[in-house]
């Protein structure tokens, strides 16, 4: 008879640990590296591939905070808070049970008016992404989700992020969200992104909707809400540093404007008034282009109406599409820009066009302040390393002769 005897294992007697470093600990463990998803500028990355990989992080950091929560009940006593910082929608069968559960430990004061719980209390940004397409004859199971998000959000007064993601038909109006999310957390929120293709809300309802959440830091507009769906605008947004629209901008005065990203899909004559009463102000402009020839109008109102721009940011889907030269109209600058960026968002550009790149900065009109040009996406400077060395190499030294900087996206 065969027997084994194992001794007992060595008993390791460690002093605890107080609490403040459990909380750092797990912070850190439910955190997503580098990039903080409840930092206001989490919502605005410029670099399609950053933006694709911070995505990516934000959702494996959301998988790791359920794994944290389940180790013991102390661990889900500490993290919890962390696990629910962060509310992101994917899919519509979920949105019953978590409206329950919210408010399950709700007091109703009245008709309309809902004490939040602990769980709401601690949601600080919230994302709807429903990924289902439901079809026109779907009405109830889309009228349902309205509802329930609605009912959600009415149990998140401490709001600072929402995100519309939703790039389906999954959701009708929108109308009804914006309502309690002005009610309920208008005075707290700091950055609305609208990156979605349902439809617009009602110009009523958009500017109500911004009257309450004057203390937006961070604004991505719908992209179907026209300026001149709205009578004249009063002052309003006195916080606003960031603006994000695309055919049409807001025409109104933002006291705190810095930041501005147009799209440019058509002739930019409506940028005009806005840039007069704000464009002094502004110290980045960032330009998606479709059309290259739309672009000359709103580059030269940039160069009367900047002064103070210090950066200047253009994204194209080919190298070809932003306008160095067309006909006898050079790309020229502001004044006092140091830095351009430029970025293609196609997938693994082909030699040729990075040649047209490098030869179009080559014959683009300096100004004495231009010091340095960036590759602000990663795949682009991926591929001039990897694929088109000889490309790189033959840029850089005529830059140099230029008394340029090439800089990649980690600078």
């Amino acid at each position: 008879m065969n027997t084994t005897h194992r001794a007992p294992r060595p008993r390791v007697n460690l002093p605890p640990l107080p609490t403040e470093i459990w909380l750092n600990i797990l912070a850190r463990a439910c955190s997503a590296g580098d990039w903080n998803p409840l930092g206001l500028h989490s919502v605005v990355d410029f670099s399609c591939s950053s933006a694709r990989q911070r995505k990516k992080i934000f959702k494996e950091s959301l998988v790791t905070k359920r794994y944290v929560v389940r180790v013991c009940k102390q661990w889900n006593t500490w993290a919890s808070p962390y696990l629910y910082e962060n509310l992101y929608l994917g899919r519509s069968k979920c949105l019953r049970s978590l409206h329950d559960a919210l408010f399950k430990a709700c007091d109703s004061e009245g008709a309309n008016v809902v004490k939040p719980n602990i769980l709401g209390l601690w949601i600080k940004r919230l994302d709807i992404a429903l990924r289902e397409n439901l079809s026109v004859q779907d009405m109830d199971a889309r009228d349902e989700n309205i509802t329930l998000i609605s009912g959600i959000v009415q149990c998140l007064p401490n709001l600072t992020i929402v995100f519309f993601r939703n790039h389906h038909s999954s959701l009708g109006s929108l109308s009804p969200i914006l309502w309690n999310l002005a009610n309920t957390c208008g005075s707290t929120l700091q950055a609305v992104v609208w990156d979605c293709r349902v439809p617009s809300p009602a110009p009523n309802v958009w500017r109500a909707f911004l009257q309450k959440a004057i203390h937006i830091r961070i604004l991505h507009c719908p992209q179907h809400l026209h300026a001149n769906e709205f009578e004249v605008l009063p002052p309003l947004l006195p916080f606003l540093e960031f603006l994000h629209a695309y055919e049409h901008p807001l025409f109104s005065h933002f006291p705190s404007l810095r930041h501005l990203v147009v799209d440019v899909l058509e002739v930019q004559t409506g940028w005009k008034p806005f840039l007069k009463v704000n464009g002094v102000k502004l110290e980045v402009v960032q330009l998606n282009i479709y059309i290259s020839r739309y672009c000359l109008t709103i580059m030269s109102l940039l160069v009367v109406f900047c002064p103070n721009l210090v950066r200047l940011d253009i994204s194209a889907s080919d190298w070809d599409l932003i306008p160095f030269r067309i006909d006898d109209f050079e790309l020229e600058l502001p004044p006092k820009v140091h830095t351009l960026g430029l970025q293609n968002t196609a997938i693994q550009a082909p030699s040729q066009m990075y040649g047209l790149l490098f030869s179009g900065l080559e014959e683009m009109k300096l100004t004495s302040s231009l010091s340095c040009i960036q590759l602000i996406d990663a795949g682009n400077v991926r591929d001039l390393t990897r694929k088109h060395r000889r490309i790189l190499i033959r840029g850089i030294e005529m830059l140099k002769r230029k008394g340029l900087e090439l800089r990649d996206h980690e600078d």
